[in-house]
């Protein structure tokens, strides 16, 4: 049902709001992979929260491996490039 948030595609806002509904817990099971696979795909088409929410979740090792900030970043840096090619 919450899904029915997302009506288009590329619709950045709703999938970035979204993940906050699983990475809080609010309706949904809290899920941290879940939430990172959303925020990857909103930093992808240039959600710059959502790069945020990705050093966040790298940084205090969400869902993912736990990194330093020099390894952080560099995959801000490839998040940001990526962005850029859109």
């Amino acid at each position: 049902m919450i899904h029915l948030v997302i009506k288009k595609e590329n619709d950045l806002i709703a999938r970035t709001n979204l993940g906050k509904f699983y990475y809080k817990g609010l309706g949904v099971k809290q899920n941290y992979a879940k939430v990172f696979c959303l925020f990857q795909k909103v930093a992808e088409l240039e959600g710059n929260e959502a790069i945020f929410w990705l050093e966040r979740f790298y940084y205090q090792g969400l869902g993912v491996e736990k990194i330093g900030s020099k390894k952080l970043n560099g995959i801000k840096k490839r998040l940001i490039s990526t962005k850029k090619r859109h």
